[in-house]
Formats: C-alpha cells, sequence, structure tokens
C-alpha cells in the first residue's frame, strides 16, 4: 500500500418494498499527504445507484455510477521522489498553469444487474458501460463482474 491514510464517509438509502430495491450510496473520501511524494489526493465523490425489481429468485434492473474528484491533488516534492525513485511527482502548477498528471478525475457509466437468490445468499452478475471518462487512469469501456452476498445471520424467524 501507499504511504497515506483514506478517510471515507458513507451514505445510504434504500427503499425495498414488494421486490423493488431502489438504492443509491454515497462514499466522500478525505486523503492524508503521501510521506514520500508529498503528494495529497483530491478529495473523492462516488455515488452508486440501483433499481432493481425481484420476480421468484431473479432479481434484474438498471445500475449505474459516478465517481468524481471534487478537489485537486495538491503538494509535491519532486526533488527528494527524483532521489528516490528517479521520477518527478508533483502537483504544483507548472509555467503558463500547467498541471503535471494531476487533473481532476471523473467517470461514471450505466448497465444492469441479473441476480439469483438461493437459500441465504444471492449471486449476481454486473455490467456496466462507461459514459463518462476523464483523467482517469484504467480503461474506458465494459465493465463485468459477480458479486455474491450471504446472510450470516438473521433474527427472522420463517
Amino acid at each position: 500500500g501507499q504511504p497515506y491514510w483514506t478517510l471515507e464517509q458513507t451514505f445510504g438509502v434504500s427503499y425495498i418494498h414488494n421486490g423493488f430495491d431502489l438504492s443509491a450510496t454515497l462514499l466522500y473520501d478525505f486523503y492524508t499527504t503521501n510521506r514520500y511524494s508529498g503528494v495529497a489526493d483530491g478529495h473523492g465523490l462516488y455515488l452508486d445507484l440501483r433499481a432493481t425489481k425481484k420476480f421468484g429468485h431473479v432479481e434484474i434492473g438498471p445500475v449505474g455510477y459516478l465517481a468524481v474528484q471534487t478537489t485537486r491533488d495538491t503538494g509535491g516534492n519532486p526533488l527528494e521522489f527524483i532521489a528516490t525513485r528517479g521520477a518527478v511527482n508533483s502537483c504544483e502548477p507548472e509555467p503558463f498553469d500547467i498541471y503535471n498528471y494531476c487533473v481532476r478525475a471523473a467517470k461514471a457509466g450505466v448497465g444492469a444487474k441479473i441476480g439469483y437468490d438461493f437459500a441465504g445468499g444471492e449471486l449476481a452478475l454486473i455490467a456496466t458501460q462507461s459514459v463518462l471518462h476523464h483523467g482517469q487512469g484504467g480503461s474506458d469501456g465494459w465493465r463485468v463482474w459477480t458479486q455474491f452476498t450471504y446472510k450470516l445471520y438473521s433474527d427472522n424467524a420463517k
């Protein structure tokens, strides 16, 4: 891991009724300064949305996400970083107010979820397509993943 801390605030809300699941999860990240490079990453806002409906054991519906860097990366200690890592890593402005790879990143995507409920758990397949991709490492395009959830405890006697 990197030599810095992330402090994450989380808020989630769901409406679950008659097989519908309308959910939103909001996260906000604060980052401390990296002690090697002197760079403090910009704060990040993350939003996940879901609007699914269950039909028997099958759940299906649209999903979406948004990730936005709300503040610019700051700092940098290029001389020490060059001495120890052999590369410049600074977010201080260069001439003409150009920032050295320290842009405010943003990405968003929309897609679908299909899941299957079984005794105490759910296995789901989720796929999203990028609709916004700016200043973010990684790839633009489709993302496909699986999700497995299992209820460890329930006080409902059925």
